[in-house]
């Protein structure tokens, strides 16, 4: 298969001070998130490598990220290690974010006929607005919540049980870490959503 970049690091247009203050934090954030997912993390110089052999066709708990590079001059080597680490896959991925160094990687994996799909993170230093749904929500609690919680992810990712396998056994991992939700309409539980605070800032997925 052909190799994939996904999240593109690329911005236009001058950052507030605000944003640039916020930007840091939040890509700690994401990765962390992602950490906790996969079954095998290694905190390198070149970039953060995750491996999950338990869930090999999911691109999430597979990939490398946060590359801060000082210049142009180990790319080659970081490209090297990519190969290296996740030789018993089909697929590459790195994830590029918008501290991502050297900004010659992105260019260098376009050039080389990496494909490139764009990830929209959306963030707010404000309080956050808009119209609740006519819905409970509460946290999963006991195992017949996580029950529901295993369906409604298994309902998602539709009839592949590979996949929802692999999906199940990164929720797993996450487990302790975040703090799961579920929204119910009367008894039956119709949404999930997953919730990790640190140091004032907090991600929702």
């Amino acid at each position: 298969t052909s190799p994939a970049a996904a999240g593109s690091g690329a911005c236009s247009g001058a950052r507030s001070k605000r944003v640039e203050a916020l930007l840091p934090r939040v890509c700690d954030l994401l990765d962390e998130y992602h950490a906790l997912g996969a079954a095998e993390v290694a905190d390198t110089d070149l970039a953060l490598f995750l491996r999950s052999s338990d869930a090999p066709h999911r691109y999430d708990g597979n990939h490398v990220r946060r590359v801060r590079l000082p210049d142009a001059s180990r790319l080659d080597e970081l490209l090297a290690e990519v190969d290296r680490r996740y030789a018993h896959l089909p697929f590459r991925a790195i994830r590029l974010d918008p501290l991502t160094a050297p900004p010659a990687l992105e260019a260098r994996l376009l050039l080389e006929g990496w494909s490139c799909r764009n990830e929209i993170v959306l963030g707010t230093d404000g309080p956050i607005g808009g119209r609740a749904a006519e819905v409970e929500i509460r946290a999963v609690s006991d195992e017949a919540a996580w029950e529901d919680l295993t369906r409604l992810v298994g309902a998602d990712l539709g009839d592949d049980a590979t996949f929802q396998l692999d999906e199940l056994m990164a929720m797993h991992r996450r487990r302790s870490a975040f703090v799961w939700h579920l929204a119910y309409v009367g008894d039956e539980a119709v949404g999930a959503f997953s919730e990790r605070a640190r140091e004032g800032l907090a991600l929702g997925q």
